[in-house]
């Protein structure tokens, strides 16, 4: 039988990927380097001279690529059964960019029901008051609680799309029910308890000196 798998989905012009195994993160235990992985894509970004459905396709054939190889066993050991998370924005600022997430989201749709692919859509706001306390998280911030969390397995990606789709992806691992034992893992988040912005600005140049010093 396949072992459960999560993809998460940072929809934006540079697509985040993020997938994992589902498997408990807490401080005590983080995922492995071989139970993850997160990566950016520019899939969405205007190309000179192409098609107005150039941009839907190219999210398609990604996603249809990202299924077979997990039901092929190509990222974990093994086939894994998938579930597709994503950011559900219902408000967009200006007609063109409603018109255009709107597309994307149907894309998800129509690929998530021709390969019998569970998804969900999760507001911004519900992962990020979660994780962060608040729901304006800036990209050092998100950099940093994951690379906490990660621990020492966290392979350094540092592109806020990659990091966006990790997030959600880590509070999906931590708010399911486990369907065996019945328990939610919870999680401790670093950031969480420290919300006020003098801390925020800490954590932004702890990751800034950590990045000037690799």
């Amino acid at each position: 039988m396949p072992s459960p798998a999560l993809l998460s989905l940072d929809i934006g012009t540079t697509m985040g990927f993020a997938v994992a195994r589902e498997v408990l993160i807490s401080e005590m235990r983080p995922l492995d380097a071989t139970s993850y992985s997160c990566w950016p894509e520019k899939l969405l970004s205007r190309r000179k001279g192409e098609r107005p459905s150039a941009r839907p396709k190219r999210l398609r054939d990604a996603l249809v690529s990202l299924i077979a190889s997990l039901r092929a066993g190509e990222f974990f050991a093994g086939p894994c059964d998938v579930t597709i998370i994503y950011e559900d924005i219902g408000f967009q600022k200006g007609h063109q960019a409603a018109m255009v997430f709107g597309e994307l989201r149907g894309v998800i749709f129509e690929v998530c029901e021709t390969f019998t692919v569970t998804h969900e859509a999760v507001h911004p706001s519900t992962y990020r008051q979660y994780l962060f306390g608040h729901t304006g998280p800036k990209e050092d911030e998100v950099a940093y609680l994951v690379a906490s969390l990660m621990g020492e397995h966290w392979q350094g990606e540092t592109d806020h799309n990659a990091l966006d789709a990790m997030a959600l992806l880590i509070w999906k691992l931590a708010t399911s029910t486990n369907e065996k034992t019945g328990e939610v893992p919870g999680l401790f988040a670093p950031a969480r308890w420290c919300p006020s912005s003098a801390t925020r600005s800490a954590l932004r140049k702890q990751v800034q000196a950590a990045r000037q010093g690799r």
